[in-house]
């Protein structure tokens, strides 16, 4: 799938949702700060919103920590009393998954993984614009090493029949941006771009977050979950429940979009802007 491409199956959702009103992805080539062009933008009265690119990462990656990588060896794993705790023999006992799709948006999945074996779907990778969802990194290196496979584990261990789709969105430290964001959430509802299939996720779970809203990932999350729409992949599918994370550093500084609601802050890390036309 090319650049191209995935631009412009971005462009039929928003079609589907919006009408019209072509969206895009804009660099920023005379040196001037993100905020201030998106406020530029924003004077023009054709444009609906504008806003900065926004950098997102796992709540782990944010702090430097891979928290995750704990646990010894099989045998330890098989002992760990959080399933138990969790009480997933009487949960199993009601409903194990089966004829559900969960798409992991992460920075990839380890496709050998023996814990994963007959569980995964193809999936995309939207870091490097390819088929190969994999992870990407070194292990003890890289701080978002292994934290998709290690989501997608718990996905396995929580809902054994359920299909997990895997995308790629963070590089190896567990970063990304909003724009590949909005993109795999339009993958992730619908695989083979034709809306009246019903090949997208059930759940869509992102295990990472950005500190600043944004109105583009607001309105793509809407689309997935099918808010108040009628259209052809609403029809096939009802929409797909969207879960985010609000944090993992014990603290109450918002993190988005599960903190929807929160104020807009006013400093980012950005890369460029993104504008939708009235």
């Amino acid at each position: 799938m090319t650049d191209v491409a995935r631009q412009n199956g971005l462009q039929e959702a928003f079609i589907s949702r919006f009408g019209t009103r072509p969206i895009f992805r804009m660099a920023i080539t005379d040196g001037r700060d993100p905020l201030e062009k998106a406020e530029q933008l924003r004077s023009d009265l054709r444009i609906e919103f504008a806003e900065p690119n926004y950098l997102a990462q796992t709540p782990e990656g944010r702090r430097g920590r891979s928290g995750w990588v704990i646990g010894g060896d099989a045998g330890t794993f098989a002992t760990q009393w959080a399933p138990a705790s969790l009480g997933f023999t009487a949960a199993h006992a009601r409903n194990r998954g089966a004829g559900v799709t969960i798409a992991v948006l992460d920075n990839g999945v380890d496709p050998d993984h023996p814990a994963l074996a007959g569980r995964l779907l193809p999936g995309f990778d939207f870091v490097d614009a390819d088929d190969d969802p994999r992870e990407e990194g070194i292990d003890g290196v890289d701080f978002g090493f292994g934290h998709g496979t290690h989501v997608a584990g718990l996905i396995a261990l929580a809902a054994p029949e359920a299909k997990i789709l895997p995308v790629r969105v963070l590089d190896p430290q567990g970063v990304g941006n909003i724009w590949v964001l909005a993109e795999s959430l339009r993958y992730a509802i619908d695989p083979d771009g034709h809306p009246a299939t019903n090949d997208g996720a059930t759940v869509i779970n992102l295990s990472l977050g950005t500190l600043r809203r944004t109105d583009l990932l607001e309105e793509i999350i809407a689309l997935a979950a099918c808010d108040d729409d009628d259209d052809d992949h609403c029809s096939a599918t009802g929409g797909a429940i969207v879960v985010a994370a609000a944090g993992n550093g014990g603290d109450s500084v918002p993190q988005y979009p599960a903190a929807e609601a929160a104020a807009r802050g006013k400093d980012c890390p950005c890369a460029a802007v993104l504008a939708m036309l009235r």
